[in-house]
């Protein structure tokens, strides 16, 4: 192995636990400020309060967990919600 790739391969394992351990991090201070999963994941329907399948910002409270996690749950940059990016985003918080 060259020692060109091996810089490359040792760079990139830094780098790859450097950013596992920033997301770690990110997530017990998210925690840590009072947003635990089980405080995120409330019923869909009972958010979409115009039953359309979709939620928009403007239906959930300010003060509530999710809203300042909407842009990250809108996967296609529509400007609402589907049931479908609902389920993901907690179902990948389910694994923490």
């Amino acid at each position: 192995m060259s020692n060109t790739l091996k810089i490359t391969f040792a760079l990139t394992l830094v780098l790859g636990a450097a950013q596992s351990f920033a997301s770690d991090r990110q997530h017990a201070n998210h925690e840590a400020a009072g947003h635990a999963h089980a405080a995120m994941a409330p019923d869909f329907a009972t958010l979409d309060a115009n039953s359309d399948g979709q939620l928009e910002k403007t239906e959930l409270p300010k003060d509530h967990p999710m809203a300042g996690h909407f842009d990250m749950m809108d996967k296609d940059k529509d400007g609402k919600v589907s049931r479908t990016e609902f389920d993901a985003m907690h179902a990948s918080h389910d694994g923490h």
